[in-house]
């Protein structure tokens, strides 16, 4: 499940109602099962095997095979168990949003900062006139707060002079960082608070006007933060940034007016994945 989240300008939601996120029916007794049996699957049998090695100690018992049985059915469960929960930290995403059919949480809104889902597809639009004004939207995920995340977005400028893109955010603290494409070259931008500044940028080479995929990863545990950006799979920039550790917990989409005319971006196949430290 998601929550939605957008604005004009740069500043980001308040954190979901509680009562949205609050465990209930069959979700909650999965958990609560799951409890229960990890107790009797591992604690209990642990238990058994300890006493039938001691008892094989002590020379009460010829062998413990209580605790060899133990180890023989643990070792493989457990490399299964390891497997699984790989797979659901950094193999299922977080976001995955096509824009075809019934589109779940993402937010619209009328001019000047406008957002809609149109034909397939998601658009932003700046229409107030203003260099450096933006428009910001997206998605916060119910997976939980990670510290380490790659966003992705198909992204295509439509009109005025701009940039666009993806970003990972921490939506409750108003921090984030967005990968943003245009003019023939890309750019990375650090959101604090409301206000947004460049922290690195460079060119392309190639046009920026058509269907280009952007993704940023987004480092943000303890130790040092680096970002790095991808355009059409190919890697632009790594860049180290400040000490702070956050983690996010969203996907936002961003674009930026470069100039007095009115700006306008499109978005499809947006994507936010936990990845490795």
């Amino acid at each position: 499940m998601r929550g939605s989240m957008s604005t004009p300008s740069t500043k980001l939601p308040p954190r979901p109602d509680r009562d949205v996120t609050t465990p209930t029916g069959s979700k909650k007794a999965a958990a609560i099962l799951g409890i229960v049996l990890g107790f009797f699957v591992y604690i209990v049998p642990g238990i058994f095997a300890w006493r039938s090695y001691r008892r094989w100690k002590r020379g009460e018992i010829r062998r413990p095979t209580f605790a060899w049985l133990s180890a023989g059915i643990a070792l493989p469960l457990t490399v299964a168990m390891v497997a699984v929960s790989f797979y659901v930290l950094y193999g299922m995403p977080l976001i995955d949003e096509d824009f075809s059919g019934e589109v779940d949480g993402w937010p619209t809104g009328g001019g000047p900062h406008s957002m809609q889902v149109v034909d397939g597809g998601y658009e932003l639009t700046v229409e107030t006139g203003l260099e450096g004004d933006s428009t910001l939207a997206g998605l916060r995920w119910r997976e939980g707060a990670r510290p380490n995340v790659a966003v992705e977005s198909t992204t295509q400028l439509l009109g005025g002079e701009a940039t666009a893109g993806p970003g990972c955010f921490d939506a409750d603290r108003n921090l984030g960082y967005a990968f943003l494409i245009g003019n023939g070259g890309w750019e990375v931008r650090a959101f604090r608070n409301g206000w947004s500044s460049k922290i690195d940028a460079g060119d392309l080479g190639v046009a920026t006007t058509g269907l280009v995929r952007v993704r940023g990863e987004c480092r943000g545990g303890y130790g040092e933060h680096e970002l790095r950006m991808f355009v059409d799979g190919n890697l632009v920039a790594t860049i180290a940034v400040g000490p702070e550790p956050f983690d996010f917990t969203a996907v936002a989409l961003v674009l930026v007016a470069q100039g007095p005319n009115d700006a306008r971006a499109r978005f499809d196949d947006v994507s936010a994945i936990s990845i490795q430290p």
